[in-house]
Order: C-alpha cells, then sequence, then structure tokens
C-alpha cells in the first residue's frame, strides 16, 4: 500500500513543484521590496494575473499531462511554475530603478555558481544514497558560497551562532 511502486508518480511531481519553492523563495523578498516601495496594487494585479494563468492553464495541461505521461498532477505543477515564474518576471518589472545593482547581480551570480556546483555533487553521490548525498551537496554549496565570496566571515559566523543559539535550547 506505501511502496514505492504507488508513489513513483508524485517523485516527478516533486521535481518540479522542487522548481516552484525555489521561484517561491525568490518572489517572496521581491514582493517585500514591492510593497516597502509603495507598488501595493500593482504587485496585488499581478498576483491576481497569475492565479488567473493557473486557473487557465489547470484545465488545459492536466488532460494533456495525463495522455502523454499518465500523470495529469504534473500539469498542475507545471501550471504553478509557469504562475510562480510569471510572476517573478512582472515583479522584476515592476521594481524601482536602482534596486538591483551590481553588486546583488555578482551575488545573484556566484549564489547560482554554487547551486550548480551542489547540483552537480548530489546527482553524482546520488548512488551513495540520500545520508551521504545530502550533507556532501550542502557542503559543497556552503564552500561554494565561501570561496566565491558571496558569503564572508561575519556572516558564516552569524549563521553558526544562531545555529549554536537553537541548539542550546533544545
Amino acid at each position: 500500500m506505501f511502496g514505492r511502486a504507488s508513489f513513483r508518480p508524485a517523485e516527478d511531481n516533486l521535481r518540479i513543484m522542487s522548481v516552484f519553492v525555489a521561484l517561491v523563495y525568490f518572489s517572496m523578498p521581491l514582493g517585500t521590496t514591492l510593497l516597502a516601495a509603495g507598488r501595493q496594487r500593482a504587485w496585488g494585479v499581478v498576483q491576481c494575473f497569475c492565479v488567473a494563468a493557473s486557473v487557465v492553464l489547470d484545465p488545459i495541461l492536466v488532460p494533456i499531462f495525463q495522455r502523454q505521461f499518465g500523470n495529469g498532477g504534473l500539469g498542475l505543477c507545471v501550471a504553478a511554475v509557469v504562475s510562480e515564474a510569471t510572476m517573478i518576471v512582472c515583479g522584476l518589472a515592476l521594481l524601482p530603478k536602482g534596486i538591483i545593482d551590481v553588486k546583488l547581480k555578482r551575488v545573484i551570480a556566484l549564489t547560482v555558481v554554487a547551486g550548480v556546483g551542489m547540483v552537480v555533487i548530489a546527482q553524482a553521490a546520488k548512488p551513495l544514497g540520500p545520508l551521504v548525498a545530502a550533507p556532501l551537496s550542502l557542503g559543497v554549496y556552503a564552500s561554494g558560497l565561501w570561496l566565491t565570496g558571496a558569503i564572508d566571515k561575519h556572516q558564516v559566523s552569524a549563521i553558526v551562532n544562531a545555529a549554536l543559539r537553537r541548539r542550546a535550547t533544545l
């Protein structure tokens, strides 16, 4: 009843939804920035547009993915990713000039480089099992951030101190 075979289609859904989660974590600070810039109404319209996009895409994509892959749920996942990506593109267009400067672009690029390294190591270590692959890939990501200069020693010490305080309260 709870075997891997019965949940195999959900694996593909989770892979697509992982992209959605990454986009959500980008749109949250983007939305906060837009609210702080006084662009609440425009951001609200964008959010309504993205909900409408999902309402339109869901009934179109579910049957297509059901026919092609035998998993209509993938259509819902793809619609969610498209909707969130659209929201981010519109949000970036709404940002006031000067918010995304050279320094921010550099940090984003370095974070992407570290993330690519993490994915490569995670895929290479996959045969070793998740208990080895996950910590190894996280270590590569953290090392990549440190080596590229995306994070500095003050940020690392703040993270370590926060983790130690949390551990002391447990």
